[in-house]
C-alpha cells in the first residue's frame, strides 16, 4: 500500500471533516480528515485494488483495521504505519490462517497458523517464521514439541510420529543432531549421537529380543569400535565396518571360548581359537579353519 499520509491543501477547510480524494496515482482515500490527515474512520484503497480501512490518525492506521488485497488475502487487527503490527488474524487466498502477534508486517510473538494441508503450528514466531518453543501437529497425527529457530526445528524436541514411534533430542537445521533417543514400535531403542537424522558417533541400539550393541556409528551404521552383546551371552568387542563385524576384535562364546584375530564382512578371517583355560586350540588362516566354526551375525542397522 501507499505511504500517503494525507494532501496538502490550499485552503485550510478542505483539509478538514469528511471527504474524498482521488490521487494522481490512481489511489484514492474517503474518510475524515484532520489538518489534511487522515483522521478518524476512512478507507484508502490503491489503484491495484488493495484497500485499508479502520481507524487512522496523523496519516497512519492505528487500530480496528482491515486490510483486503487484490489476490483475497485479508487482515483484521492492529496496524502501525500501514503495516499489521499486535494483535490481528491473517487469512491467504488458499485458506491458511494465522491468529496472532504481528510485528512490523509479519508474524511476530506468539500465535497459531493453520496450513492447508491441515497442520497447524502454534508458539512463538520471529521475523515470519516459527522461532521459539511450539508445537507442529499434522491430521496423521504425528506431532513436534519444543524450540524452533527460523522456521526450522532446531534445539530440544519431542518428535512423536503417526505411528507411535518416538524421538526426544537435539535438532538442527530440521534435522536430528546431537544427543537422542529414539524409540521403535516394537520397543527397540537408540541412545546416543546423531547426525543429520542418522546414528552418528556414539551410542547404544537395544534390541527388543535383549541384545545390545554399543560403540561407534557413521551414517547409520555401526562402524568403527563396538561391542555387541547377544540374549545368549555371547559378545564381540572390536572393530565394525558399515553395520558388520571388520577388522581386529574378540568373539566370547557363553562357555568361556575366543575367538582372538581379524574379522572380515561378518566372518572369521584371520583368528585363533583360546579355550576357556586361555589355551590356543585351533587357528584359522584367510577364512580356512581345520573345522568348521562360526560365529553368530550381528543384527544390522
Amino acid at each position: 500500500m501507499s505511504k500517503k499520509k494525507g494532501v496538502l491543501f490550499l485552503r485550510e477547510e478542505y483539509g478538514n471533516g469528511f471527504g474524498k480524494y482521488k490521487y494522481i496515482d490512481g489511489d484514492s482515500y474517503e474518510g475524515e480528515w484532520k489538518d489534511g490527515k487522515f483522521n478518524g474512520k476512512g478507507n484508502y484503497t490503491s489503484s491495484h485494488g488493495d484497500t485499508l480501512e479502520g481507524e487512522w490518525k496523523d496519516g497512519d492506521l492505528v487500530n480496528n483495521g482491515k486490510y483486503i488485497s487484490s489476490d483475497g488475502t485479508k487482515y483484521i487487527g492492529d496496524f502501525k504505519e500501514e503495516l499489521p503490527d499486535g494483535n490481528g488474524i491473517l487469512t491467504l487466498p488458499n485458506g491458511e490462517t494465522y491468529v496472532g502477534e504481528f510485528k512490523d508486517g509479519l508474524r511476530d510473538g506468539y500465535g497459531t497458523y493453520q496450513y492447508q494441508n491441515g497442520e497447524k503450528y502454534e508458539g512463538e514466531w520471529k521475523k515470519g517464521e516459527s522461532h521459539g518453543q511450539g508445537t507442529l501437529t499434522s491430521p496423521n497425527g504425528e506431532k513436534y514439541e519444543g524450540e524452533w529457530k527460523d522456521g526450522k526445528e532446531h534445539g530440544q524436541l519431542t518428535h512423536t510420529f503417526s505411528d507411535g514411534e518416538n524421538f526426544v533430542g537435539e535438532y538442527k537445521n530440521g534435522k536430528r543432531n546431537g544427543y537422542g533417543i529414539y524409540t521403535w514400535l516394537d520397543g527397540s531403542s537408540y541412545e546416543g549421537e546423531w547426525k543429520n537424522d542418522k546414528k552418528h558417533g556414539l551410542g547404544t541400539f537395544n534390541y527388543n529380543d535383549g541384545e545390545k550393541h554399543e560403540g561407534e556409528w557413521k551414517n547409520g551404521y555401526p562402524d568403527g569400535q563396538g561391542t555387541y552383546i547377544h540374549s545368549d551371552g555371547e559378545e564381540y568387542v572390536g572393530e565394525f565396518e558399515r553395520g558388520e563385524i571388520h577388522g581386529q576384535g574378540i568373539n566370547t562364546f557363553p562357555d568361556g571360548d575366543k575367538f582372538v584375530g581379524e574379522f572380515k564382512e561378518g566372518n572369521i578371517w584371520n583368528v585363533k581359537h583360546y579355550d576357556k583355560e586361555g589355551k590356543v586350540t585351533e587357528t584359522c588362516v584367510n577364512g580356512e579353519w581345520e573345522m568348521d566354526k562360526s560365529i553368530k551375525p550381528t543384527n544390522k542397522q
